[in-house]
């Protein structure tokens, strides 16, 4: 019997590295190996044996900026041949348009896709896998990777958090919409100790996020010494699209300018937004999203321009709801949005602009409605017994209490279906059942703090690597990855039963 042909995706993230070097220890198989790395830390794992992979190639040596040439005839059969909207990825990119630097051209942007293209299609020709073992996409690279792959009948494996913090999954997308009710062995019942669970996770997600905040805040400084002290994003990964057009007066000339800006942002938003939610006023709830993130540009696309989504929200509100809009605490490390994104929303009659220190609880406690793209508000909205309205498939969809949006006509029959709505809280259960049976748990980011070999205070780190190196980093993290490593033999197994 043939073995199986493994594909797997190595990034900076060092996880799906992790994982391969698990599961050659726990599952007979063929791997084979993308690395795409810094220009320091390539040659290292080019000459690794950590993990025998049969064949590895290095991204960076195949795909380039510098090469300006294009063939607009391939990548028009390669459409047709895999019936895969290219156009469509650069514009589901998180961050190519979230380049300070750089604004890439329609040339530039075919280039790239002429070389990935070509280079995905000639590994998978020799390769022929049975399954690909990839991260979260979220830049147009692994996301035409992983779409070849799927239009090849190859398996994918992704480790996709849920919307549960630290249960994780492996499927084949990111929000897979869970149909719980195909499950009759699921019941409606909560026990005391899923209930407790989903408070210890909810403080959990609470002190990881602070945490993580703070490791990013605090290094602002060491990022720009960095930065400028080693010419790291002047010189090096030029083929990452945020180091694209990157020179050390550039990186100076925004950092400090980005920071005299988020000061007067900061001050604009204490002064213009409401800190009290008011106890008499009726009001539906939409929390805006963190850009750039993959919820949005992903699986919203159509719906990225979020002061259009706002201001077709505020036009279908009943004359006697008000909307309250959040700005997303994270912003701050992005030194938040400009004033002129603000002064929009605060121009619209019907809208009440909230401050991020109002009690997120309070809010949800008393919005008749909560309406977001694609968060994970939504999903908290039902614990509090909500009604919610999404534009975008997301896994809760199917919550008879969530209302799937399909256009923006049908958004004001929709707001006043939903305001009558009842959460009917056993179905809420066979969900939060539904979901911890089909799900493990995984905290992503105690690898991501602590291996300080790879990070640099929240910030990947461009400097040489040793062989030790890497073997600490497996060695520190062993418990994690053979978790993960049999994770992915269980469902691998569990794809072949299926078919």
């Amino acid at each position: 019997m043939m073995k199986d042909r493994i594909l797997v995706w190595c990034d900076r993230k060092f996880t799906t590295f992790g994982i391969a070097n698990s599961l050659q220890e726990k599952y007979d198989c063929d791997l084979f190996g993308i690395f795409q790395l810094t220009d320091k830390t390539k040659d290292i794992f080019r000459k690794q044996e950590l993990v025998k992979f049969k064949k590895t190639w290095i991204f960076n040596d195949y795909v380039s900026k510098e090469n300006k040439t294009y063939d607009l005839k391939y990548l028009k059969s390669f459409e047709e041949k895999y019936k895969i909207n290219l156009w469509k990825i650069p514009y589901t990119d998180a961050f190519l348009g979230s380049n300070p630097y750089h604004k890439f051209t329609s040339d530039e942007v075919l280039s790239l896709f002429t070389q990935e293209c070509k280079f995905f299609e000639q590994i998978l020709d020799e390769v022929r896998p049975d399954f690909l073992i990839i991260r979260s996409y979220d830049n147009q690279d692994t996301r035409i990777l992983y779409e070849l792959c799927k239009s090849r009948g190859i398996k994918i494996l992704m480790l996709v958090v849920t919307r549960f913090d630290l249960r994780y999954k492996i499927a084949d997308e990111e929000d897979y919409i869970d149909d719980y009710t195909r499950d009759t062995s699921i019941s409606g019942d909560s026990s005391n100790e899923l209930e407790n669970n989903l408070k210890i996770l909810s403080a959990s997600s609470s002190k990881r996020y602070n945490k993580l905040v703070k490791f990013r805040k605090d290094t602002a400084w060491k990022f720009l010494k960095n930065a400028v002290s080693s010419l790291l994003f002047a010189n090096n990964d030029k083929y990452l699209f945020l180091n694209h057009g990157k020179t050390i007066p550039k990186v100076f000339f925004h950092f400090f300018s980005t920071k005299l800006k988020k000061k007067y942002r900061s001050s604009f938003i204490d002064k213009n937004c409401s800190s009290q939610i008011l106890a008499d006023e009726k009001f539906v709830y939409f929390p805006l999203h963190y850009e750039p993130e993959r919820l949005l540009f992903v699986q919203a696309p159509l719906y990225t321009n979020q002061l259009e989504v706002i201001t077709n929200i505020a036009k279908s509100l009943p004359i006697d709801y008000k909307l309250y809009v959040k700005e997303h605490p994270a912003m701050s490390v992005k030194n938040w949005r400009p004033t002129s994104y603000y002064k929009q929303i605060l121009d619209l009659p019907n809208v009440r602009l909230v401050h991020t220190s109002a009690n997120y609880k309070e809010i949800i406690d008393k919005c008749s409605l909560v309406v977001t793209i694609a968060g994970s508000s939504g999903l908290e909205a039902v614990f509090h017994n909500k009604p919610t309205i999404v534009f975008a498939d997301v896994s809760y969809s199917s919550l008879p209490s969530v209302h799937r949006l399909k256009n923006y006509e049908e958004l004001p029959q929709a707001i006043i279906e939903s305001l009558a709505k009842k959460v009917d809280p056993t179905e809420l259960n066979k969900f939060i059942n539904y979901t911890f049976k089909n799900s493990f748990e995984y905290d992503y980011l105690n690898p991501f703090l602590e291996v300080d070999e790879f990070y640099d205070k929240g910030f990947f780190s461009n400097k040489a690597l040793s062989i030790r190196n890497i073997e600490d980093c497996l060695e520190k993290n062993k418990q994690v990855f053979d978790s993960l490593g049999l994770e992915h033999v269980k469902k691998i197994n569990e794809l072949k039963e299926t078919g």
